[in-house]
């Protein structure tokens, strides 16, 4: 019965991490306490990762809205009230890419979805790279081009050939 209600409460793996541990018991009191430690222990354990998560995406966020500014780690670190050696680590943990390459792409999306805006089709390349936060025209050509296998001036001529002409 002990061993249900522990794998309902933190799961088979935690269970079985634990496992010499409940076995040692040799009494009930011992056994009460021992699951209320395992389970206050995965509960913490828990709040950090959700923790962990609700920054990231706080930081997501603010990337999201100020994409268009310049953003440094420790700009947004600053925002968050945390180290930019702890931001770094976590967000590269959660997201899989580091924060700059995140922003990086980020800004190349953007500047994508311009690029195909009919809207911003009279834009020059200088004013889209500095619509979505690249201060270095260059950078951003060959950034894009790096991510898109075209540069961005090519990409606009392909879009509006394919889609725009086709209607």
């Amino acid at each position: 019965f002990v061993m249900q209600m522990l794998i309902s409460a933190v799961g088979e793996d935690v269970l079985n991490e634990n496992m010499s541990l409940i076995l040692e018991c040799n009494n009930r009191l011992q056994l009460k306490n021992l699951v209320i430690d395992i389970c206050l222990a995965h509960n913490d354990y828990r709040a950090k990762i959700s923790n962990k998560e609700e920054i990231v995406e706080r930081i997501c966020a603010i990337i999201g809205n100020e994409y268009q500014t310049p953003l440094s780690l420790e700009v947004v670190a600053k925002k968050v009230y945390l180290s930019p050696t702890y931001v770094s680590r976590i967000f590269k943990e959660y997201t899989g890419v580091n924060f700059s390459r995140y922003i990086k792409d980020f800004r190349l999306n953007k500047s994508k979805e311009l690029l195909e805006n009919e809207a911003f089709r009279v834009n020059n390349i200088n004013e889209i790279a500095e619509a979505v936060g690249f201060l270095n025209v260059a950078f951003f050509c060959a950034s894009f081009k790096e991510k898109f296998g075209v540069s961005p001036t090519k990409y606009r001529q392909m879009y509006y050939n394919i889609h725009v002409n086709n209607k």
